[in-house]
Parts: C-alpha cells; structure tokens; sequence
C-alpha cells in the first residue's frame, strides 16, 4: 500500500515537472507596428517580431473590433505559409519561420473603422507558436485617426473659358471632391467676394459621386476668379482648388430694325397707318432720314419714302458698330384688298377642276384692279397664269385641269390704277390619291371544315391586286384544300400616280371534324425482295374532339401480299395509333414499283396516303438480270454492225433513224451496266422495257431503209439460249468472253467517227484479246512481292500466250497451272464453237445458228 502511494506520488510529480517545464520553454518574443498612428480607411500595416527565445514556427495576428482584413500579405519569412481572415503565417513542419535571436516582419492590409471620434487607440493581438509547441502572446496598439484632406478634380465649366456674352446665358461649374472618409461641405468661392454654400442662393449642389455644381446667370464680359473649398467632416481638414479663371468677353453688336415687328429690308404701308420701328443691339441710336429719333419709334407718316438707320458705340457687353443697319419705309395709298373663294377637290378624279376666285377692292379705284394674275406651282415650277374678269364684276377668276393628285402652292396678285400691287399668302393644298375599293370574299365560307376546297378572290374595278395567304404572294383565285388552323389572307395594289395602295384583310378558318384522324407517320417507299417480308409502321392520331373508332385498310396490293396486326381500333382524343403492315412477296412477284393506298377511316371522315411497294430482285435472280443484259448488248451490236456496214455500202440507205434508236439504247445499256456494277439491278432492270423498244425499232427502221434500197439483209440476233449457253458454263469466263467477241464501236481519230468491225473483221484479234484477258483473271490467285530484275521462274503459254511469272503487266501474281488447264480445255472447247460460228457467218449463211 506505502509502495503504491509513493508510485502514484512519484507520477504526479513528474507530470506536474513536464508540465511546468513546457510552460517554461514557451518562446519569448516582442512585436511593434509600423506606422504607430495609420490613417482612416484601407492601409498597410507592418508588424516586426523579435524572437529572443525558442524557434517560432507560427504568428497569429487578431484584428480589433471594427477591422478587416483587406489583403496584400508579404511576410519576411519564406518558409511558412500563409492563411488570411485573420491573418497567420505557420509552418506544419517543426522548421522555424523566426530563429532564435531572429526577428520577422508581415505587412498585410486593413479596413479600420469609419465612423466615430477620431484618433482613437486600437489593440492587434499578437501570438505565436514555438517548434516545442509552446504558446505566447502580447497586445500592440495602433492609433487611427483621419490624417487626409479631401482632393480635387474634374473641374469644369458651361461653356468653357474664354466665352462672348449673351444675354440672360446660364453658366456652370462643376468640381469633383474625393475623401478616404467623408465630406462636411463644398464652398464656392466667386471672384474673390462672393462664397456660395448649399443653403446660399445660387446653391451649391451635390450630383452624387462626389460631384458638386453650381450655375450662375446673365454674366456680363468681365475676367473673374473662383474657386472651390471642401472641408473633412473628421478632422476639419480643408482643401481648396487654388484660384481659378472664368473670362467672360464683349460680344458682336449685331444691330436689327423691325419694322412693325417685321426684319424685312423694306416696308410699305398704307396712308394713315401706324408704323413701329425699333433697334435691338447694345447702346443703339436710331435715326430717320439723318434725323435721331427714339428707339422705338412709333408714328403716323404722310405718304412718302423714309429711311431709318441705327448704330451703336458700345458698351461693357457689346462692341461698337459704327456702320449699323438700314431699313426702308414707304408708306402710300393702299394696293387693292381681297377676298377669296375657291372650289379644290381635296380627293383627285377623272376630269376634276380647281377653280379660283378672287374679288378685289379699292377705295380709290372703282374699277377695284387693273391686271390680276395667279401663281401656280403644280409641275415643280412656279408658273404665273393671267386671270380672267368676270363680265360687270371686280372679281378675277381662273381654271386649272386637274390632270393627276398633286400638291398644288398657290397665290394670286393685282394691281389697280395708281399700279399699287397686293398678294394673297402663299398656300399649298394637297389633292389626294384616290384610294381604291378592294373586295376580299371566299366560297363557300371563311369557316369551314377540315377537307374543304375554298377559293379566295380579291378584287377591284380600278387597280390591279395581289392576293397573299400568311403573307406569300398566291394566285388569284386562291383555290386550296388547306390543313386545320387560320390562314390570314390579305389582298392589296401597289400605289401608282392617280391611285394609293389599299388592302383587304380577312382570316380563313379551317376547323377540325368532331371526329378526325390524321397520318402522323407512313413511309412513301417500302423495299422488298423477292421471296422475303419487310415491315412499315403508319401511325393515325386522334385530331379531333372525341374518341372515335378508326378503320384502317391498304389498296391496290394483293392482299396476300400484306399481314396487319389490326383493323379497327379506338383512338382517345390526343393520342395515336400504330398499325404493324407486313408486306411478304412471293419468288414470281415482278420486279417493279407497286403503287398502294393506305386508307384510315371514322364515321364521318376517311383520309389517305399513296405509297410504293418496291419489289427488289433476289440475289438468286441477278444472273438473269446480268444475261438479259448481256443479250441486249449483243443485239444492240448486231444491229450497229449492220448499220455501218450498211452506211458503207448501201450510201443512198436512209439509217438515221435507226441509228438514232440503237445510239439511245446503246446509253441505255450502258447505264443499265453501271447500276449493276453498283449492285443496283433493279434500277438496270427496270430500263430493260425501254431498250427492248429501242432496239426494237431501230431493227425496223434498218429492214425499212434496207428495203427502200432494193436488197433486205436478215440481221442475225443471237437466241437467249445462245448467250445462256456461252455465259453459264463452268469457271465464270464465258460472260468476259462473250462481251468481248461482240462487236464494239471504236472511235478513228483521223476521220473523227466512230466505226464498227463485223466479228469477220474483228474475229482473230478478239479471240487474242479474249485468251489474254481470261489469263489475267485467272492469273489472280496468289499475290507475291514484285521482283527488281529478271525473273527466275520459267514462263509458260497459256491458250497460245507466252506468259511469264509472275505476270509483271496484270499484277504481281503467280499462276495456278492447274487453273490454267482447266481454263484451256473450257476456252478451247468455247473457241471452236465461235470460230466455227464466224466460218459460217462469212460462207453466206444467213440463218440463226445455235451454240450449244
């Protein structure tokens, strides 16, 4: 019990020793701030630790209350990192960011307080962390307080300096004032006597953004001085803008006379009227006839010519103008007086007239006027015309033919005896186009169902129109079947001299049935071959308001031709229905389009939609699709060889025509050759009905033309047992063979003509190029690399050809002897045949001979 209780004391003891030796080791340190006192707003602070003890590995800053963290950290040390909001630099290994005897200097940025007196004492806490984790701290106090003055910028003035007087003119001066807290107030200062505030009249004003305004009136010429003050709400620390200048300068001294409220360069007026004459301009002396008058000068002249003059001397605002201005006055009997009545149409139209009328008084003519005229300006000129008298009257008159609309000026002008002139105001009348009646109508009815055939007319009895449905120009009757919805049709002309552009506008609305089915999905094209199935999916929707029953049915194919999967089937309202079609065709269906019908019907409505059932051939069928071919060519060659040998002997023979059918069939094969080399034999087979009918004809257009010439050659067609017997024997090179031994057109470049060889011509020279093509088909069966030089393997004949190996001219390939015995008994066997043919052709014999 006495050893345990020593234990236990033993461990407290030690525990309470590392505990009060950590707290020991703890490193000591002393921090202070740069600058002391800082100013109001965002600025840099730069602390320094001096580390007098263990190494630190991190420092802690904690801001005062009211301070943020603004940024721009840079620290002395560059072994810590650094993490903002507070800041702290720290190190996670035990390496030291302050050594032992070392000292650390951070700079970061801070936001201080804005609001509240100033200076003012704040505490940043400072601690730091040793390499043995001890922990320590301490408090540095920093002064703020609002050390700037506010500044200045943008100065400005409406308008700028130098500027001329002018009357009444408003002038503004703007400034612009900047301060890291906050304003008290903005003075103007106005030459140096005058200082404006924001309670003053004028006022200064604040603009916001720091913008201050003020505008002063009526400045007369002058040179003035000025300036701005701002004081800092803070500190009371105030700033000006220094003296500025604002000149102000005389202004031009354009003198003008208004006579009776006129600047007219010269009057007249009636005996015993009032005349007012008056000079605007600075310092302005008026004078009449050399005579001062005042300035206005108001008075009731005798008849008679006076001349009024003003200049000026000057003033502080305005120069001198010694030359002035000059006005004239004539003041005289009255001219005639008028009174007006006319007759203008304000619409144009055919044979339409504007009448004049004018009546014209005088108290000292009793006659009234002496000459009236009228000027007209209604061909762009302006045109005087004499007006008539009317019999026992002082009234003038006159009458235009109104030819087309027009903007017609006018005004009319007399004299009387003492040749005193008057005018009526010059007046402008404009005489409209005539707008046309266009008249929009339908039949039956601008609502109708889906499925109805409207026609839509637009007309007029005085202009041409166009009719436009939504906008795109369409005939006139617009005669359609349209699908649901509103069509909006517009009928309108294009403005011309006499008539302006009018329109019609109506809207046609097409309505769905209460019951409606619409296709939303039917291929136009479906593709089958012979003896197999393909499948289509027509898919109806509901359009209409109501469920309904739909029936669906396919015409025109052979019903053992198609499967569905339905017939009749309900469709709610909005939705779809999908109908699986089957088509399957048997091994005998010809190769060719089918043109089906798939109908869907309901009660009251049925639609369709036309599609193409395509019989493609089968793979086993293409054979008799290549013979077939190959039997017209040979017919086809036949017949060329007949027309040219013809052509050559027979020169009187009329053969164009039927040379004109084998050319176009001759295409037409050719054609028919390139669909099946792109393995595309049903487009080739369905030319075959058009080269039968060509070739057809151009054989009985050659029998014609042979006839006509007193002789008749039987032209010998080789039997599709013939081309069946040649083609279809053992190694695939009958086909090559037979193509080869049929006469082919080759072009002369001497006489720029195509010319054709008959097999007795060709015959010897087709058989050589026959053997060496069917040696080189052969001959592909094992490629081998080329060789450089000579060739160390024999050659061989093959069908009477030296070949050698490998045939370096067909390729880089060996040959199989085997093959190319077999392929010499089969052509061997062929040749005798065809030479035996050719023997035959050229004793004389004329009819059909068989290769078996």
């Amino acid at each position: 019990m006495r050893a345990k209780l020593f234990f236990e004391t033993c461990i407290t003891c030690v525990i309470c020793f590392l505990a009060i030796a950590t707290s020991a080791r703890a490193a000591s340190f002393d921090s202070s701030v740069e600058p002391s006192t800082i100013d109001v707003g965002n600025v840099l602070v730069n602390f320094t630790v001096n580390n007098t003890d263990v190494a630190i590995v991190q420092v802690n800053f904690t801001l005062p209350s009211g301070f943020s963290y603004y940024g721009v950290v840079r620290g002395t040390t560059s072994n810590g990192s650094f993490l903002p909001t507070p800041p702290r630099w720290y190190n996670e290994t035990t390496s030291d960011i302050i050594a032992n005897g070392g000292d650390g200097k951070f700079w970061f940025k801070v936001t201080t307080p804005s609001t509240g007196a100033f200076p003012r004492s704040f505490e940043f806490n400072v601690t730091t962390t040793d390499a043995d984790g001890g922990f320590n701290s301490t408090n540095v106090s920093v002064t703020v307080d609002d050390q700037s003055a506010p500044i200045w910028s943008e100065n400005s003035t409406s308008p700028s300096s130098p500027t001329a007087y002018v009357l009444n003119r408003s002038y503004i001066f703007n400034v612009t004032w900047i301060d890291n807290v906050a304003l008290n107030h903005v003075d103007f200062e106005w030459d140096g006597t005058t200082n404006y505030t924001n309670t003053s009249s004028p006022a200064v004003e604040s603009l916001g953004s720091g913008k201050y305004s003020i505008t002063l009136l009526d400045l007369p010429q002058d040179n003035y001085t000025y300036k701005w003050y701002a004081n800092d709400s803070l500190n009371g620390a105030e700033n000006s803008t220094g003296t500025l200048v604002f000149n102000v300068t005389k202004a031009d001294n354009p003198i003008i006379i208004y006579l009776n409220g006129n600047a007219t360069h010269s009057l007249t007026i009636n005996d015993g009227e009032t005349i007012n004459v008056t000079a605007i301009g600075g310092n302005v002396a008026l004078y009449r006839n050399e005579t001062a008058v005042s300035n206005p000068f108001i008075d009731v002249l005798p008849r008679g010519y006076y001349v009024f003059k003003a200049n000026s001397s000057g003033n502080r605002n305005y120069t001198a103008n010694a030359v002035g201005t000059t006005r004239y006055l004539t003041v005289a009997l009255p001219p005639p007086k008028y009174s007006i009545s006319t007759s203008i149409p304000s619409t144009w139209a055919h044979n339409a007239f504007a009448l004049f009328n004018i009546t014209w008084t005088d108290d000292n003519d009793a006659n009234g006027f002496s000459k009236a005229f009228i000027q007209l300006n209604h061909t762009g000129t302006a045109t005087n015309y004499t007006m008539s008298r009317i019999t026992g009257t002082n009234r003038s008159t006159y009458e235009l033919n109104l030819t087309q609309p027009m903007a017609l000026s006018w005004r009319a002008y007399a004299n009387n005896s003492y040749n005193l002139w008057n005018a009526t105001n010059l007046t402008t009348v404009t005489i409209s186009k005539i707008t046309p009646t266009i008249s929009l109508t339908v039949d039956p009815a601008w609502n109708v169902l889906r499925g109805s055939r409207t026609s839509v007319h637009c007309t007029s009895n005085q202009v041409s129109v166009d009719i436009y449905r939504d906008d795109v120009l369409v005939s006139n009757p617009d005669i359609q079947t349209l699908g649901t919805g509103a069509y909006v049709y517009v009928c309108n002309n294009t403005a011309s001299t006499n008539y302006s552009s009018a329109r019609a506008a109506k809207i046609l609305n097409v309505l769905r049935y209460a019951a409606d089915i619409s296709f939303v999905q039917a291929e136009s094209l479906i593709f089958v071959t012979q003896n197999s199935s393909n499948s289509t999916t027509v898919i109806v929707e509901n359009v209409g308001n109501a469920s309904q029953p739909v029936n669906f049915t396919i015409e025109n194919i052979t019903s053992s031709w198609y499967s569905l999967n339905a017939t009749d089937v309900t469709i709610n309202l909005g939705e779809k229905a999908a109908f699986l079609v089957n088509f399957s065709v048997p091994a005998s269906a010809e190769i060719k389009d089918y043109a089906g019908v798939y109908e869907s019907a309901t009660v009251n409505r049925s639609i369709s939609s036309d599609f193409i059932l395509r019989v493609l051939p089968s793979e086993d069928f293409y054979p008799n699709i290549s013979n077939e071919l190959a039997l017209h060519r040979a017919n086809m060659t036949t017949i060329w060889a007949t027309i040219n040998r013809t052509k050559a002997e027979r020169p009187s023979a009329n053969v164009t025509v039927a040379e004109q059918k084998i050319l176009e069939a001759k295409e037409k094969i050719e054609l028919a050759e390139n669909y099946i080399s792109n393995n595309d034999y049903f487009s080739a087979y369905q030319l075959f009905g058009s080269i039968k009918s060509l070739i057809s004809t151009a054989e009985t257009e050659l029998n014609a033309a042979l006839e006509a010439t007193g002789g008749i050659y039987r032209i010998v067609h080789l039997p599709d047992w013939a081309i069946w017997a040649v083609i279809g024997t053992g190694i695939g090179v009958g086909g090559l063979l037979l193509y080869l031994l049929w006469p082919q057109p080759g072009y002369n470049p001497k006489t720029g003509r195509y010319t054709y060889k008959t097999p007795k011509e060709r015959g010897a020279r087709v058989i050589s190029e026959a053997k060496e093509k069917i040696v080189n088909k052969i001959s592909k069966a094992k490629p081998k690399p080329a060789y450089k030089s000579s060739f160390k393997k024999p050659s061989v004949k093959v069908a009477g050809i030296e070949v050698k190996q490998p045939i370096t001219k067909i390729g880089r390939y060996t040959i199989d002897k085997v093959k190319v015995k077999t392929a010499q008994k089969a052509i061997s066997k062929k040749f005798s045949k065809i030479k035996d043919l050719f023997k035959r052709k050229r004793k004389g014999e004329n009819k059909e001979i068989e290769l078996k």
